[in-house]
């Protein structure tokens, strides 16, 4: 069995250098094996309503997470789990011109 991961972040990596940061990522498997491949399929859309927001945009263009509870649908304007001193040192942290490390 052969199995790769890929992991992405939007944050330098002098960032992760300074602080511990929780980041936002991207990940991706190649999963050789069909059977386990399926296996983890079936296991992430059965749950990934649970395990995750999902992030839209309003009727107005505004960035929007909505998250799926028992008793419904709860929006969000402001990124779940975060504080404002996180959402300020984010934004601090997309000024500097660092397109050329990604």
């Amino acid at each position: 069995m052969h199995i790769e991961a890929n992991a992405t972040s939007t944050a330098p990596p002098q960032a992760a250098q300074v602080w511990t940061l929780n980041l936002n990522t991207e990940m991706g498997l190649v999963i050789e094996s069909p059977r386990l491949a399926a296996a983890i399929s079936d296991t992430l859309d059965r749950g990934i309503d649970r395990m995750a927001d999902e992030a839209i945009l309003d009727q107005r263009g505004d960035l929007e997470w909505v998250e799926l509870t028992a008793p419904g649908e709860v929006r969000y304007t402001t990124e779940p789990g975060t504080t404002f001193s996180k959402r300020f040192g984010t934004g601090f942290m997309s000024w500097p011109p660092i397109d050329w490390l990604l």
